[in-house]
């Protein structure tokens, strides 16, 4: 006869203790992979702005993303605004002809930052509910058989220590 792969309580919460951290270890492994647009320091951003090879920028929060002229975009984290800005308002006054468009987008990520919390909040509440269902599973071990209640109770009648009274008013709570 072929044993099951996980027998009792501690065998499920330790298959769901597994499969969590074998998924969470898959998360961190996608989420560690390098970023489809690249992210090149302000120096760099700032010399292809004098190059001429930036066709647009959209400035988010503290990010700029420039879409260059070759079709490629970069990243760079903007510490101030007004670095970029001034670079790029001097080269659209020296090529008027070919102008670096800019565009804003400054909302609050705010669904972003919900779905982050909630997402690094997961480990947590699934270790608060392994440990639940870890001590569930230890209390209904530990439980009294009700039968075994209803002997030692037939004992104790028996032994005269409990009335028949005191008796039928515990069966009925034990069966009932």
């Amino acid at each position: 006869m072929r044993r099951p792969l996980v027998s009792g309580p501690i065998g499920f919460i330790a298959l769901v203790a597994l499969v969590t951290f074998l998924g969470l270890g898959l998360l961190y492994a996608y989420r560690s992979q390098t970023p489809a647009v690249p992210t090149v320091p302000m120096t760099q951003a700032l010399a292809a702005i004098q190059d001429g090879q930036v066709d647009q920028i959209l400035l988010e929060n503290d990010r700029a993303t420039l879409t260059l002229y070759n079709g490629t975009r970069e990243q760079t984290n903007v510490g101030s605004r007004d670095v970029l800005l001034q670079a790029v308002t001097e080269y659209n006054r020296a090529h008027p002809a070919k102008d670096i468009q800019i565009r804003y987008d400054d909302r609050y990520p705010f669904g972003q930052t919900l779905f982050s919390v909630l997402l690094s909040l997961l480990p947590l509440a699934l270790l608060i509910a392994l440990i639940v269902l870890a001590a569930y599973a230890l209390a209904r071990a530990r439980a009294p058989d009700p039968y075994e209640r209803l002997a030692r109770l037939a004992d104790l009648r028996d032994r005269a220590v409990i009335t028949e009274d005191e008796f039928q008013r515990e069966k009925r709570k034990i069966l009932g």
